[in-house]
């Protein structure tokens, strides 16, 4: 549990810093895009997918972590939740060999 509230942390960290401008988050959700197609070597819509679904755990995670209404265990509990579901929905789409170039050894379960 403590590699998987690092990894959050760390996350959240990264993006956190990331321009909230419009243009610059399309450079970064298309740099992103880029960079997963050529390590799953998925198709393109595919590829899309899996980049919806993770930045849509980097969003909700960042709400949480900034909720300071909530206490920090909680926090870890609720991103714990949001790293099953993206896993969840991530192996729908993808198989182990494609799901360990891009989840920490600590997600993969």
């Amino acid at each position: 549990m403590k590699n998987i509230t690092a990894f959050t942390i760390f996350l959240l960290t990264c993006f956190l810093g990331v321009k909230s401008d419009a243009q610059a988050v399309d450079t970064v959700n298309s740099q992103h895009a880029a960079h997963l197609h050529a390590r799953l070597k998925t198709d393109p819509a595919t590829t899309r997918a899996v980049a919806k679904i993770i930045e849509a755990y980097k969003s909700n995670a960042r709400q949480v972590a900034a909720d300071s209404s909530i206490p920090e265990a909680q926090k870890r509990a609720r991103i714990g939740l949001l790293i099953n579901q993206k896993n969840t929905a991530l192996k729908k789409l993808l198989s182990n060999a494609q799901l360990r170039t891009i989840l920490p050894s600590s997600e993969l379960q």
